[in-house]
Protein backbone atom coordinates (compact mmCIF):
# COMPACT_ATOMS: atom_id res chain seq x y z
CA UNK A 1 0.00 0.00 0.00
CA UNK A 2 2.84 2.54 0.83
CA UNK A 3 4.60 1.76 -2.32
CA UNK A 4 1.34 2.44 -4.53
CA UNK A 5 1.05 5.95 -2.13
CA UNK A 6 4.13 6.92 -3.23
CA UNK A 7 4.30 5.63 -7.04
CA UNK A 8 1.02 8.02 -7.00
CA UNK A 9 2.69 11.15 -5.53
CA UNK A 10 3.12 13.99 -7.54
CA UNK A 11 6.93 14.55 -8.14
CA UNK A 12 6.35 18.27 -8.41
CA UNK A 13 5.15 18.20 -4.50
CA UNK A 14 7.49 18.72 -2.17
CA UNK A 15 5.32 17.68 0.96
CA UNK A 16 1.71 16.37 0.77
CA UNK A 17 -0.24 15.59 3.74
CA UNK A 18 -3.53 13.20 3.62
CA UNK A 19 -5.10 12.80 6.95
CA UNK A 20 -7.89 9.78 7.69
CA UNK A 21 -10.52 9.46 4.62
CA UNK A 22 -8.30 11.60 2.20
CA UNK A 23 -6.06 8.73 1.99
CA UNK A 24 -6.84 7.08 -1.47
CA UNK A 25 -6.44 3.44 -0.06
CA UNK A 26 -8.57 2.20 2.81
CA UNK A 27 -5.85 0.54 5.04
CA UNK A 28 -4.69 3.76 5.77
CA UNK A 29 -8.17 5.19 6.05
CA UNK A 30 -7.65 5.58 10.14
CA UNK A 31 -3.98 6.91 9.72
CA UNK A 32 -2.23 10.03 8.79
CA UNK A 33 0.46 9.85 5.82
CA UNK A 34 3.11 13.10 5.64
CA UNK A 35 5.58 12.45 2.43
CA UNK A 36 8.16 14.22 1.09
CA UNK A 37 10.28 14.22 -2.45
CA UNK A 38 13.76 14.14 -2.82
CA UNK A 39 15.70 14.58 -5.88
CA UNK A 40 19.54 12.83 -6.88
CA UNK A 41 19.63 15.57 -9.84
CA UNK A 42 18.25 18.97 -11.27
CA UNK A 43 14.99 16.67 -13.41
CA UNK A 44 11.96 15.43 -11.75
CA UNK A 45 13.79 12.31 -13.40
CA UNK A 46 15.76 11.13 -10.21
CA UNK A 47 13.01 12.11 -7.34
CA UNK A 48 12.07 9.83 -4.68
CA UNK A 49 9.90 9.43 -1.81
CA UNK A 50 10.13 9.36 1.71
CA UNK A 51 7.23 9.47 4.45
CA UNK A 52 5.87 8.77 7.84
CA UNK A 53 2.51 7.20 8.95
CA UNK A 54 1.08 7.73 12.16
CA UNK A 55 -1.84 8.42 14.17
CA UNK A 56 -4.31 10.99 13.00
CA UNK A 57 -3.89 13.12 16.32
CA UNK A 58 0.04 13.50 15.26
CA UNK A 59 2.03 16.75 15.77
CA UNK A 60 1.77 17.74 12.03
CA UNK A 61 3.87 21.09 12.50
CA UNK A 62 7.08 18.63 13.59
CA UNK A 63 6.20 16.16 11.40
CA UNK A 64 6.49 18.27 8.12
CA UNK A 65 9.74 20.33 9.25
CA UNK A 66 10.87 17.02 9.94
CA UNK A 67 10.07 15.12 6.61
CA UNK A 68 10.80 18.59 4.66
CA UNK A 69 14.50 19.03 6.64
CA UNK A 70 15.66 15.13 5.41
CA UNK A 71 13.98 15.22 2.08
CA UNK A 72 16.35 18.70 1.66
CA UNK A 73 19.06 16.94 3.46
CA UNK A 74 18.90 13.74 1.25
CA UNK A 75 18.59 15.96 -2.36
CA UNK A 76 21.97 17.88 -1.06
CA UNK A 77 23.84 15.00 0.28
CA UNK A 78 22.62 13.42 -3.86
CA UNK A 79 23.20 16.34 -5.41
CA UNK A 80 27.12 16.48 -4.04
CA UNK A 81 27.63 12.21 -4.41
CA UNK A 82 26.84 13.11 -8.30
CA UNK A 83 28.85 16.22 -8.65
CA UNK A 84 31.80 13.81 -7.04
Amino acid sequence: VLMRLFSEADPGEDLHVSIGAENPHDALAEAAVVTGTYRAGADESGSAHLGIVGPMRMDYARTMSSVRAVAAYLSRYLAREADN
